[in-house]
Order: C-alpha cells, then sequence, then structure tokens
C-alpha cells in the first residue's frame, strides 16, 4: 500500500506541470504519511538503533523551537486581528468571478494556461494555476517590511523575471501602478510589457 501511494506521489509529481507551491505541499504530505506508517510498522526495530533515536530527537528539538519562533513571531499579529484585503465568502459571485477573470485575461494577453510566471493571488490563482510557474504577490512582497522598500523591490523584480503579466483582485493592487491597470469587475491586470516597464511610472 505505501508503495502505490509512493508511485502516485511521484506520477503526480512528474505530469503536474506548474509545480507551485501547493502541489509541494501535497507531496510533502504524502511523503510524510508514507514515513508515519513506515515509523509505525517498524517502531520497536527503529528505536533499538542509537543514530535513529538522534535523528528523531533532533528533529523533535528542531520542530520545537520552529514553532517556537513561528508563534513569537506572530502571535502579536494573530491577536490584534485581519485587517488587510479579503473577499466575503457569504457573497462571492463565481459566475461573475469567471468573468471577471476571462475578461482580464484577454484584456492583458494572459493566457490561463499557457502563460509562464504569471503574477497572482489567491483570488486568481485557481483561474491560472494551469500556467507555467505562478508567482504569488503575497510572497514576492514578503520581501521588505516597509512599502517603498517593497515597491522598489517589485519592480526591480518584475523587470527581471520575465513574466507574462500580473491578475490579481483589485484590493491586492499597489496604487502606484494603477495607471498602467485595467480592470474588469474585481480584477485588476497589467499585460507583460508593462509590468516590465513599471520602474518608469513615479
Amino acid at each position: 500500500m505505501l508503495i502505490v501511494l509512493f508511485g502516485c506521489a511521484l506520477v503526480s509529481a512528474t505530469f503536474n506541470l506548474p509545480k507551485n507551491w501547493y502541489d509541494a505541499g501535497y507531496l510533502y504530505a504524502l511523503l510524510l504519511i508514507i514515513i508515519i506508517f513506515t515509523i509505525g510498522e517498524n517502531f520497536s526495530g527503529v528505536f533499538q538503533k542509537s543514530a535513529a533515536r538522534k535523528v528523531f530527537l533532533y528533529l523533535g528539538v528542531v520542530a520545537l523551537l520552529s514553532q517556537a519562533v513561528f508563534i513569537h513571531r506572530y502571535l502579536p499579529e494573530f491577536m490584534s486581528g485581519f485587517s488587510g484585503p479579503g473577499v466575503s465568502i457569504a457573497k462571492y459571485d463565481s459566475i461573475k468571478t469567471r468573468n471577471d477573470l476571462e475578461a482580464a485575461s484577454l484584456s492583458c494577453d494572459i493566457d490561463p494556461m499557457q502563460s509562464k510566471k504569471v503574477v497572482v493571488d489567491d483570488y486568481t490563482y485557481l483561474y491560472f494555476q494551469k500556467s507555467k510557474w505562478p508567482m504569488a504577490i503575497t510572497y514576492i512582497l514578503l520581501c521588505c517590511d516597509d512599502e517603498s522598500s517593497r515597491d522598489t523591490f517589485f519592480r526591480q523584480f518584475v523587470s527581471k523575471v520575465d513574466s507574462d503579466g500580473l491578475v490579481v483582485n483589485c484590493t491586492s493592487m499597489p496604487t502606484p501602478y494603477m495607471p498602467v491597470v485595467k480592470r474588469e469587475g474585481n480584477v485588476c491586470c497589467i499585460p507583460k510589457n508593462d509590468l516590465k516597464n513599471l520602474s518608469s511610472l513615479p
């Protein structure tokens, strides 16, 4: 059974062309399940070995330290509540959203299948997930602490990365880029050429 599960994971990794961060998470989760079951079946034998005990002790300490650092870093922000842009689930209209995404795709010439390195957010990711190497604007903007540094970094990044465009929920669109933005409903996009030339904007 474990061999079949491992084989499925390899097949998924081989034929899944986008290979984005979500897919990596699924693969790691499957591998973790395989490891857990393997250890469970050989529990007594594994822990009789000194090296195995040291490895598990090391992993346990690293995991605890990682959680401690994570809690120390993000607990204050978590307790203060989320104040960023969001999309209401109760008022989410899937048909309108898809129509907006299709219109934005045509308006900015960003093909949902053939484009590469499209900058997306959580709102637009599912529509463009089959493109090659989609990139989350959320993670790109984690580079820096202040808004000015993030803006500078983002302009430099997209000028070098050869992205086929940017398409996000309009609430995620940085204000300085609005002069070159094309809007379709709640979806805002920037074509490839304009994205490369963001550095020319004030």
